[in-house]
């Protein structure tokens, strides 16, 4: 069980770290730039950032790791960073279009619903986190400790809705740990990221 769970570690890093690399790039660009740096946020700017996170989002659900008849994965880095960043309409459409894509998608497994569900409530509220976000001194801080809080919500809505409840009480056991630190920190990280265009 330890070995599986360094490994499992391990591998989500590597996949955490792909998503850094492209956050770095998307950085890189003068849109993107104009966009996080705005403090009043028009719908089309809205709209260009629910499409990039949940697109994140997306790619997060292929870069997973198949284990047990789900999915380990850095899905809610995009949604979360998009709600933070652009408000409640971001964090709810990029969760919606990432959360739905898991759902809707050929991907399947036993979390299927519950996957996508869970994506949308942590984008949901990284949304309306973005107040307080926006207060607060130590930005990497508070995103590292409410992404693990989002992650903490999404093993429970796994718990809840899949079944048999066996099944998703040995999944939560191995991906649990790996997903609430590898998770939370890619999210720090890519915040720590958008930090440097400001």
């Amino acid at each position: 069980m330890l070995k599986l769970l360094l490994i499992l570690f391990r591998n989500l890093l590597n996949r955490v770290g792909l998503i850094m690399v492209m956050a770095f790039l998307i950085t890189r660009t003068n849109i993107f730039r104009k966009l996080v740096s705005k403090h009043n946020l028009s719908l089309y700017d809205k709209t260009i950032l629910i499409l990039v996170f949940g697109i994140f989002g997306i790619i997060g659900t292929y870069i997973g790791i198949p284990i047990k008849g789900a999915i380990a994965n850095g899905r809610v880095i995009g949604v979360f960073v998009g709600g933070l960043l652009g408000g409640p309409l971001v964090g709810t459409l990029s969760g919606l279009l990432a959360g739905g894509h898991r759902f809707l998608t050929d991907i399947g497994g036993f979390t299927a619903f519950s996957c996508g569900l869970s994506t949308f409530v942590e984008g949901i509220m990284a949304g309306f986190l973005k107040k307080k976000m926006d207060t607060v001194d130590n930005k990497v801080t508070f995103s590292l400790i409410t992404g693990a809080l989002a992650e903490v919500i999404q093993m429970i809505i796994i718990l809840i809705f899949s079944k048999p409840f066996s099944a998703a009480l040995d999944l939560v056991k191995i991906i649990g740990i790996p997903m609430i630190v590898t998770n939370s920190i890619g999210i720090a990280i890519f915040i720590a990221i958008i930090e440097t265009v400001y």
